[in-house]
């Protein structure tokens, strides 16, 4: 017995149109390349970014989940953490998990990129990355506290 959904997809008239499925698609579809969210958050060096750009990378990460004002517009303590050390990725992980509304709807609202909650934030991010791992592996090779 023969599937009534196949002899109504063999009578009716098949149009096709290009899925743009990939980024060679897109360009040969539309002329020009798709846009690159991955690379529009993660510049080559923050050093060389202005602090405008700076901003708009940060406001995308928090999804503008902020409070607008004089402690959002000075990206200075984002400077600063990112002299200490501490990676962009850090602080935009960060935003992603502790600010943005997507990752957790009670996330609350930043209101400066210095608030104590968020600086402690962004430093245990980075702990996790970068201390844990030597931690572990100290532990592991027998390595014994003096």
């Amino acid at each position: 017995m023969r599937n009534k959904f196949e002899s109504e997809r063999e009578r009716a008239p098949v149009e096709v149109e290009e899925c743009v499925t990939s980024e060679a698609n897109r360009v040969a579809a539309t002329g020009r390349p798709a846009p690159n969210a991955a690379g529009k958050l993660k510049p080559a060096s923050p050093d060389l970014i202005t602090d405008a750009e700076l901003l708009e990378q940060l406001l995308l990460a928090a999804n503008h989940n902020v409070v607008p004002g004089e402690g959002i517009e000075d990206v200075g303590p984002v400077r600063m953490m990112l002299e200490s050390g501490i990676t962009l990725d850090d602080v935009l992980y960060t935003l992603k998990c502790k600010v943005d509304r997507r990752a957790y709807p009670q996330n609350r609202a930043l209101a400066s990129w210095s608030q104590p909650w968020f600086v402690r934030a962004v430093a245990e991010a980075y702990g996790r990355r970068v201390m844990c791992p030597v931690l572990a592996k100290k532990l592991k090779a027998g390595g014994r506290p003096t």
